[in-house]
């Protein structure tokens, strides 16, 4: 039986790419998260890859991620007690932006009573968490689109200083 702890579904002014860029980098994770004070983690995001979380406050935990598909979802388990803790980002494009849902569940024999006393303990941190996500993306594409607004003036710079230069160097020479 699984029962869902925590479920956010969120708008962000980000592409599934930027939005991918952060949620499928799990050493970034505490940076937005506060519930983590370090992820440990080898390689790139893969099925069946293993890490550790290492708690603010408590044990760390190891986690496998079960289950991936490129800038659509990403989903982690990892044991805790006798509960099997699911993590899990989704994300849609949509017009100008990204939804993107974050869903915390359990599985396990104790899965109903337990969601609802983890549901207590953590809903407020998992808020807060997706909040600074939304943050944080929002302010990647926002320097993102910055950059690209920038680089024609550049270029358009270099294309006048080239314009105004004569053909023949030796000719402005002699003149």
């Amino acid at each position: 039986m699984t029962k869902t702890i925590v479920k956010h579904c969120i708008f962000v002014r980000a592409l599934p790419p930027t939005v991918w860029s952060q949620v499928s980098n799990l050493r970034s994770w505490a940076a937005w998260n506060s519930t983590f004070k370090t992820v440990e983690f080898k390689g790139h995001a893969a099925v069946g890859a293993r890490g550790r979380f290492y708690l603010a406050s408590g044990p760390a935990t190891p986690f496998e991620i079960i289950g991936l598909h490129a800038e659509k979802f990403i989903q982690l388990e990892a044991p805790l007690l006798w509960l099997g803790i699911t993590m899990e980002f989704r994300i849609v494009e949509i017009t100008e932006g990204s939804v993107l849902t974050y869903e915390l569940s359990c599985s396990g024999r104790a899965a109903a009573l337990c969601a609802r006393m983890l549901k207590r303990l953590l809903a407020p941190g998992a808020q807060s968490s997706i909040a600074r996500l939304k943050a944080c993306l929002e302010k990647q594409s926002a320097d993102q689109e910055m950059e690209k607004s920038a680089q024609p003036s550049v270029q358009s710079a270099a294309h006048k200083t080239r314009v105004n230069q004569p053909k023949n160097p030796s000719a402005a020479r002699r003149a």
